[in-house]
């Protein structure tokens, strides 16, 4: 279509009151550029008329997709066969299902749907007929007598016409006698024509299938112990090889995670025997003599429910921050145990302490904190060579606990006083203070199960909990605990504090002592450099780690090395070298040392 200048286009405007409504509708239907939105004043009845005569006319657009159709479609209107490729005709039978599905429900005036129909069949047609050409020309160079040929075919065609055929065919390939080519067979054709021939070895068959499917090494081991003469005995034994092999793995992978219920199921079935699991070297002779001992272990729940949790006044409180599973239970495990540490078990945490110190000489591993707990033990490090002593509160909390509600914060409180934790009303005193953020090296992302709180019973008032999935991002949570000391509002608290350093937990996973602690450095560097800046700059706000140049310290810590089901042998190194960091950071009470007295001037 022509377009208009500008200026014919302001005349026409301009003069519209006076044009008869037939000359405006000819002079849009004659330009591109102008239409009835140009005409703002004109007259409603006029322009009704105008709208309804375009409304009238054949739609630009559909004729145009038609008349490239129909060019297009030309070579196959009178074909016998497919004029071009199979992919052009499917190309072509797309654009025409798409102008049909365009135009189907509008049909303009003048609009081609019906002949679009028309060779849209035709089209199909042809590419069946095509397709049935080739089938039978590809089934003509099968090989009968070759059983991987039929199902070359049969996977290629699988509605193929041939199908009974080629189950006959396959079949009669099949050497009856033996129950390997018959499973063969049933594979291949699981509603075969001769299933009910396969009958005497179905059960077997359907046996081991059944096996293979569920995947699951006891199922496996007691398929073997019940089949002793099962003609798939040997891919029975293959397989549970394998999965002894993939179990070994997992348990290496994570051992103190692994569950030990599990491990006492497998000694008990038969899936191992001791001997295997300590050749293996994910248990030891020791460890499994105790296994038993372990449900003599205390309720850990229980020992912390009958504990109180309280901060002796004059203490130093050295507080444990971290996500859930990241070990900070085990950190107070070791030093409970550490060689130059006391603990007071007559205090109000005391009989956690002592739950503690029997799972650290069952060489057992605690379960997770319950959500809101706070533990807290008071213990003491004597001053080498000197009388004099640190005294100190060691406190603990749920992982929940600072994940959901200090350094998840969703009700962006940022003071600790007022955010009503029982960790943070104990932040709230007048001890000097030392923190540590606990790093997990095996995952940025921990996922688990929170029970919580939605509402009441109708009949009985009784709450109501469900499981809510809680997924917790390490590396974002350690950077808003950064944030928080140092926001204004913890200005008081900061003031108190003597020092902030890191522990990177589950050490042993790191590789051997001389090592480790350089691995760790280069884990810390490649996903916790940024918070190294804001926190030594903190350090130095609050004349924090005075004794390290401001800069916090990483140390590596693992109970010991550590076996499936949570078990180790205890190792003190890691412990006894926090004990001695905890000492170096402290006040002596009965003699003040350099450092203290730095420290007070300081402060």
């Amino acid at each position: 279509m022509p377009t208009i200048t500008e200026s014919k286009k302001k005349l026409i405007i301009q003069r519209e009151p006076s044009v008869s409504a037939q000359k405006i509708l000819e002079a849009i239907l004659e330009f591109d550029n102008l239409d009835l939105s140009d005409f703002p004043n004109m007259a409603e009845d006029k322009r009704l008329w105008i709208q309804e005569q375009l409304n009238s006319q054949p739609n630009p657009s559909e004729q145009n997709q038609w008349i490239e159709i129909e060019a297009n479609a030309q070579p196959y209107i009178n074909a016998e066969v497919l004029p071009g490729t199979t992919q052009e005709a499917d190309r072509l039978a797309a654009v025409i299902e798409d102008y049909i599905r365009n135009w189907e429900g509008k049909r303009p005036s003048g609009n081609h749907v019906d002949e679009a129909n028309v060779i849209f069949n035709k089209v199909l047609s042809l590419i069946e007929k095509e397709r049935i050409r080739q089938e039978e020309n590809d089934w003509s160079r099968v090989d009968i007598n070759s059983k991987s040929s039929l199902i070359d075919y049969l996977r290629t065609y699988p509605d193929s016409v041939h199908k009974n055929e080629i189950d006959d065919l396959y079949w009669d390939a099949t050497n009856q006698e033996r129950v390997a080519e018959i499973e063969d067979y049933i594979a291949q054709f699981p509603n075969g024509i001769h299933s009910n021939e396969a009958l005497g070895v179905k059960k077997a068959v359907a046996d081991w299938n059944t096996v293979k499917e569920v995947n699951d090494i006891f199922e496996t081991n007691e398929y073997i112990r019940q089949n002793p003469y099962s003609p798939f005995l040997s891919k029975a034994k293959e397989l549970l090889r394998s999965q002894k092999a993939a179990e070994i793995r997992n348990m290496k992978a994570a051992p103190n995670n692994y569950e030990i219920g599990s491990l006492k199921n497998f000694l008990e079935t038969g899936v191992f025997t001791a001997n295997e699991l300590i050749f293996q070297g994910v248990i030891t002779q020791n460890i499994l003599d105790t296994l038993d001992k372990t449900q003599d272990l205390p309720d850990i729940s229980v020992a912390m429910a009958t504990s109180r949790p309280e901060c002796k006044e004059g203490y130093t409180d050295v507080f444990f921050f971290g996500i859930p599973s990241t070990g900070k239970s085990c950190i107070l495990m070791g030093l409970t145990s550490a060689d130059n540490m006391y603990i007071n078990y007559a205090s109000g945490g005391g009989n956690y302490a002592s739950a503690l110190q029997e799972y650290v000489e069952a060489g057992a591993t605690i379960p997770q904190t319950p959500m809101g707990e706070v533990a807290t033990l008071e213990g003491s490090i004597k001053e080498q060579g000197r009388k004099a002593e640190h005294k100190i509160n060691l406190i603990e909390m749920a992982g929940e606990e600072f994940a959901l509600k200090i350094a998840g914060n969703e009700e962006l409180v940022f003071d600790f006083e007022s955010m009503g934790t029982g960790a943070t009303e104990l932040l709230s005193n007048d001890n000097r203070k030392a923190f540590f953020l606990i790093i997990d090296p095996t995952a940025d992302i921990i996922s688990y199960n929170r029970r919580q709180h939605v509402g009441f019973d109708d009949m009985t008032g009784e709450k109501i909990f469900e499981l809510v999935n809680i997924r917790c991002n390490q590396r974002v949570l350690i950077s808003k605990m950064v944030d928080l000391l140092a926001h204004p509002d913890n200005t008081e608290i900061m003031k108190k504090v003597d020092a902030i350093n890191i522990i990177m937990t589950k050490a042993d996973l790191l590789g051997d002592m001389e090592t480790r602690g350089d691995k760790a450095v280069e884990i810390f560097y490649d996903n916790y450099a940024k918070i190294l800046d804001p926190l030594s700059d903190l350090c130095k706000e609050y004349s924090i780690n005075v004794q390290n140049d401001y800069r916090p310290r990483l140390y590596p810590f693992s109970l010991g090395k550590f076996y499936v089901g949570g078990f180790y042998e205890y190792d003190p190194t890691d412990s006894n070298e926090l004990v001695d960091a905890i000492r170096a950071f402290t006040r002596a009470k009965g003699a003040e040392g350099f450092w203290g007295k730095v420290k007070k001037a300081l402060n």
